[in-house]
């Protein structure tokens, strides 16, 4: 994908292989919801006061020890699938960690999520990442 283009996040969730979701409720349509093994991940349509029109995700991550909401959201845009990725895994990561993520890091599109750290805007290039990307 063009990284100058904008792509519509919903679309986005569709090639990652989230399914429609009419037990997930969204503005103007079903959710979308993807089970990660140890939880259902839903997204859904909505409007931000921070950052207006969204994709809202939430979640319940539970093991036998422990519950952990899991509650972000991304703009409805984004510059490609790889930012959207490690959007949606610097999240993950941020609310359950690596353990709570292992039994899902064989999907494809986490694995580029966790690759693709440096598409995120806050997060700075080293030079040896920058010279690998040349």
């Amino acid at each position: 994908m063009n990284e100058t283009e904008s792509h519509s996040v919903w679309d986005i969730l569709r090639q990652f292989g989230f399914e429609l979701d009419d037990s997930t409720y969204s503005d103007g349509e079903p959710g979308l919801s993807f089970h990660l093994g140890t939880f259902k991940l839903n997204a859904v349509w909505a409007l931000s006061p921070q950052i207006g029109k969204c994709v809202m995700f939430s979640g319940v991550h539970s093991t036998g020890r422990t519950l952990t909401q899991v509650n972000f959201s991304t703009p409805q845009m984004m510059r490609s699938d790889q930012q959207c990725a490690a959007l949606i895994y610097w999240n993950l990561k941020k609310a359950v960690g690596t353990v709570g993520l292992s039994t899902a890091m064989l999907l494809p599109w986490l694995e580029m999520g966790m690759e693709n750290q440096d598409k995120l805007p806050w997060v700075k290039l080293t030079p040896t990442a920058e010279q690998s990307r040349q």
